[in-house]
């Protein structure tokens, strides 16, 4: 893993957030939700690949897990932040898997 595989993470990550924004601005809060994550997703995995972890999970909930023990843990990452990761994390598979999110 390497720093161009972390910049290449974190510019997809930028386009995911302007796709997020623009779902929003057209009322699509069940994609702007999902990009959002995506976003964030592409982010820990640059982070965690910046502190030289070489294997990452491919669940969800693998890398929260590896993001928690390995940054937040660490006190390397706001508590308080992961906590709302959390809560997008939750938000994104709701809007992901019930017919109707509000």
């Amino acid at each position: 893993m390497s720093s161009t595989e972390v910049k290449m993470l974190l510019e997809k990550s930028k386009r995911k957030l302007k796709r997020a924004r623009e779902a929003f601005s057209d009322e699509d809060y069940d994609s702007a939700l999902g990009d959002a994550y995506r976003c964030v997703e592409l982010t820990m995995r640059a982070l965690l690949i910046a502190r030289r972890m070489t294997e990452l999970p491919k669940t969800h909930g693998g890398l929260l897990q590896l993001f928690a023990r390995n940054l937040v843990e660490t006190k390397a990452f706001p508590r308080e932040l992961a906590k709302r990761i959390g809560k997008l994390a939750s938000y994104r598979a709701r809007a992901d898997y019930e017919p109707i999110f509000t």
